[in-house]
């Protein structure tokens, strides 16, 4: 079995915090299903396509 590249799995551990953060906000501001949605695609183009917003930013701040 091979083992995941070290940047895939960064990703991947990044991606499930995020997801994590996004659906603890989501769910202290008793938002409903379909903004969750929004905000964790939303969150997901930003991982993905808009990475000049990690840079020097806590993923907490992305967020928000």
């Amino acid at each position: 079995k091979q083992r995941p590249e070290p940047y895939s799995l960064f990703f991947k551990r990044v991606s499930h915090l995020a997801a994590y953060k996004v659906l603890h906000l989501c769910k202290m501001l008793d938002l409903n299903d379909s903004i969750k949605e929004q905000a964790w695609e939303l969150m997901k183009q930003c991982l993905s396509s808009e990475t000049y917003l990690m840079f020097d930013r806590h993923l907490d701040q992305i967020v928000l």
